[in-house]
């Protein structure tokens, strides 16, 4: 058993569909750069 944790968010292009679904329609461009480099400081202080 696995899980698979995927972020949704209101304005998505599939929401509240799966993701796997077809989307309902267009979703904004998201750009965020420094994500990951956020998250690996967030995981090493916890």
């Amino acid at each position: 058993l696995h899980w698979h944790v995927i972020p949704r968010f209101e304005d998505d292009a599939h929401f509240p569909s799966p993701i796997w679904a077809a989307p309902r329609r267009e979703a904004p461009a998201r750009a965020w750069p420094d994500l990951a480099d956020r998250l690996r400081q967030a995981l090493q202080a916890g």
